[in-house]
């Protein structure tokens, strides 16, 4: 088996696929690191194939896979050449777009933690009279672990020593395990649902966009009319039918107020991806909508490269707003990019303004 690799070097002399010998556990969309020249480089694998177009003998290997699971969807390939022959970019300067930078070159990785938990062979009784009376932290341990399941591992150490947790694990009374633990956002946020009854109009515009033939739909609103509300009900209706939903507002209106709307109605189904955000916090909500876990992106206009699947609706807001055209490299219009997915996942997509551009009116 061999793949195609679109290597991560944004130069338009490279800006072409190479074959390297695929090895386990390789499957499009996976970050790899290859041999490139006398380096060590990662790389997307774009396409996997039966036989390679060089001699065999030249064919280098594959290093290794990066990630548990592949990085990019079949969605997401497919776009990365839409917006390479849109916008006349390197193909590694379309993928990044897909990806946190914080992934690149192991910035952050995920975090992992240890907890305890009392050893299940052995009952609490069984383990207290094995012990001595003087040994008061041992005893402290497990008296503790028999009232929680688990204890994260700086808690117990902390509070009754290292050589303790040792001395019980020594023994068999005690099991460490690691868990991958996400670093959560905003979690200092109180958020209420404050949801009021669908106003006629609001419920009309509902239904203009879910029975309609049209896959674009411009919801025209002043600041005020209860734009947000239709929005959230639309996020809703995709999320019940088993879909996922994707919201992009400009970067300056992405305030606490909305988060907390968000999170209010959904949840953790909801993950933000924003440059508010810690690189650790990015990278572990990125992951999250990858990997299912949540359901809906909000964010600025990086959001539209949310790597979720099965898209149900797409919501532009503040469609005017010029933050929604990058003016750096890779150059793109965020509402091209969104009717192009809304067009390969068949979906709705969702333009909202006070003040709508000219082109969507």
């Amino acid at each position: 088996m061999y793949a195609e690799v679109i290597v991560d070097i944004a130069s338009s002399e490279v800006d072409r696929i190479f074959e390297y010998e695929a090895i386990e556990d390789v499957y499009e969309g996976s970050r790899v690191s290859v041999p490139f020249g006398v380096k060590k480089i990662e790389g997307i694998v774009i396409r996997l194939k039966e036989t390679c177009d060089f001699d065999p003998s030249k064919i280098k290997k594959i290093y290794g896979v990066i990630d548990d699971m592949p990085a990019l969807t079949a969605e997401c390939l497919k776009l990365v050449n839409y917006i390479k022959n849109r916008y006349h970019v390197p193909a590694a300067l379309a993928l990044r777009l897909f990806l946190p930078a914080e992934m690149r070159k192991g910035k952050v990785r995920a975090r992992n933690l240890t907890f305890y938990k009392l050893n299940p062979a052995f009952s609490v009784t069984e383990m207290l009279a094995k012990i001595p009376l003087r040994a008061n932290a041992q005893r402290g341990i497990i008296e503790s672990l028999s009232e929680k399941e688990k204890i994260l591992s700086s808690e117990l150490n902390g509070q009754f020593g290292s050589s303790a947790v040792r001395a019980l694990i020594a023994k068999g009374y005690v099991n460490g395990e690691t868990e991958r633990t996400n670093r959560n956002p905003y979690v200092s946020l109180n958020p209420t649902d404050k949801r009021l009854d669908l106003l006629p109009q609001q419920t009309s515009a509902i239904d203009c966009v879910e029975n309609t033939d049209k896959t674009v739909t411009l919801i025209y609103g002043v600041t005020g009319s209860g734009k947000t509300e239709v929005y959230l009900n639309l996020i809703k209706d995709a999320v019940n039918n088993g879909k996922t939903a994707i919201m992009t507002v400009p970067e300056i209106s992405l305030t606490p107020q909305m988060l907390s709307q968000l999170r209010a109605r959904f949840g953790n189904a909801a993950a933000i991806l924003h440059s508010g955000l810690s690189q650790g916090e990015r990278f572990d909500e990125w992951w999250r909508l990858r990997s299912g876990d949540a359901r809906i992106a909000i964010g600025a206009r990086s959001a539209v490269f949310a790597p979720v699947e099965n898209v149900g609706v797409i919501i532009i807001d503040e469609e005017h707003d010029g933050s929604y055209s990058s003016e750096t490299s890779p150059r793109y219009n965020t509402v091209e990019i969104a009717s192009k997915r809304a067009e390969f996942n068949g979906c709705k997509l969702i333009l909202g303004s006070a003040t709508p551009s000219i082109d969507s009116l």
